[in-house]
């Protein structure tokens, strides 16, 4: 099924301390695919490994040639140990939005080893990444959240922006 995010923002609060609530509302459409990590297993707990979730997610959306790679608003937040590689097949790109959605931003644990990337992005090309925290726990050094990057082997990564993200 594919999915359209609408957010919804109830009240209009935005003074310093004050919460913003969200609403959910999926829309099927036939214009941009949907791959919820849910969907894929993610479990958000805060102590279920979700990266298989998050890379199956990934690699399904990169090989329908795009869509949103869509991140829900998690119990606890999601644990990743491991590099999310968001990289198409060699000579091409990929037009993929990450979108994380709820009530707060979803966030993202990574637990791993050091000196290491939480995300890999190669090729992507007019993407928007919204609501996504990433922590680093506490005694993990060296790690990039986004390693955003080009080889000779992936088209360029290009236009790729940046929104309400934090790490």
């Amino acid at each position: 099924m594919k999915k359209l995010i609408i957010l919804i923002i109830f009240p209009f609060a935005f003074a310093c301390g004050d919460e913003i609530t969200f609403t959910e509302q999926f829309i099927t459409t036939g214009d941009s695919p949907g791959f919820s990590v849910k969907d894929f297993g993610a479990v958000g707990d805060g102590i279920a490994d979700d990266t298989k979730a998050f890379q199956d997610a990934a690699n399904a959306a990169i090989k329908s040639g795009g869509g949103e790679l869509l991140i829900p608003n998690p119990d606890k937040f999601y644990n990743i140990k491991s590099t999310i590689n968001i990289v198409p097949s060699s000579g091409s790109q990929c037009f993929l939005n990450i979108a994380g959605f709820g009530t707060t931003v979803s966030e993202i644990r990574y637990t791993g080893p050091g000196n290491k990337a939480v995300f890999k992005v190669l090729g992507l090309k007019s993407s928007l990444i919204s609501r996504v925290k990433v922590l680093i726990s506490p005694g993990i050094g060296g790690v990039v959240v986004w390693d955003i990057d080009t080889t000779p082997e992936i088209a360029s990564t290009s236009l790729v922006t940046f929104k309400n993200c934090s790490a």
